[in-house]
């Protein structure tokens, strides 16, 4: 939308002969470098906004120090949905319960012949071309993840209530597939494909909560329906789940 400080003419990147490229050189690494700028762990409003793609409402609130209504008008910006943690039913903003929702971003919709990506999916479609602009962009981010990880300290208890969960999540991350969770009344009942009953049903508003930070950093997605939930985990998230196994959910 802007043009260009300078205009710099093809033909003048190119070097005489036995000289060096050096302004060609020096142009692609500006480009490199404007590329990391504008990547998630780089750019404070990419990182933010990749943060906040799924978070429970409360948590958002707290961290931004601000009142439902300012949230309300982010999350219309944003194209973020609320949820609520208890039924798994999409809720309107604003709401008297900010502590029973969370907000998910939502994915593109389709007609007969096109699709219309959401805003996180250009988000995450804008990362995927800049980490192609340069490898070391995925390696930020991923140094980030791994950094943040050791900062992240959560406790899952009762630990005999929690603990069915993590072995079957940890197999998932190893076979790179879904992680299903099945719900009712606000509990989480059953895991897997097959489907294996939990001996104890965990709230799954209390488990939200407890993996929000995970799922922040980029280490899981979630999708939501109402009677159950799925989880996906970045190859990165098996470290952290054995950590949790081997400390009995103190991490």
């Amino acid at each position: 939308p802007y043009a260009p400080i300078e205009l710099i003419e093809p033909n003048t990147l190119l070097p005489q002969p036995g000289e060096k490229p050096e302004r060609l050189i020096n142009l692609i690494n500006e480009f490199k470098q404007k590329a990391l700028d504008l990547s998630i762990g780089c750019n404070p409003f990419m990182t933010f906004i990749f943060y906040a793609r799924t978070i429970p409402l409360l948590v958002l609130m707290e961290f931004l120090e601000c009142d439902i209504d300012k949230v309300t008008k982010l999350a219309d910006f944003l194209g973020l949905k609320a949820y609520s943690m208890i039924d798994q039913k999409e809720v309107s903003l604003p709401t008297k319960s900010p502590d029973k929702v969370i907000l998910i971003w939502e994915r593109g919709t389709s007609s007969r012949k096109y699709y219309y990506p959401s805003f996180f999916e250009r988000l995450l479609e804008l990362q995927s071309y800049l980490e192609k602009v340069d490898p070391i962009i995925r390696q930020v981010r991923e140094n980030l993840i791994k950094q943040a990880i050791d900062q992240i300290h959560v406790t899952f208890e009762p630990w005999k209530d929690y603990e069915p969960i993590f072995p079957f999540l940890l197999r998932k991350v190893v076979e790179n597939a879904t992680s299903w969770l099945y719900t009712k009344n606000g509990r989480v009942v059953e895991i897997g494909d097959p489907k294996k009953e939990l001996p104890n049903k965990i709230w799954l508003r209390d488990f939200l909560i407890k993996i929000s930070p995970i799922v922040s950093i980029g280490l899981a997605d979630i999708s939501f329906s109402t009677s159950w939930i799925t989880l996906n985990f970045h190859s990165l998230a098996k470290e952290w789940i054995e950590k949790v196994i081997e400390n009995e959910g103190k991490i």
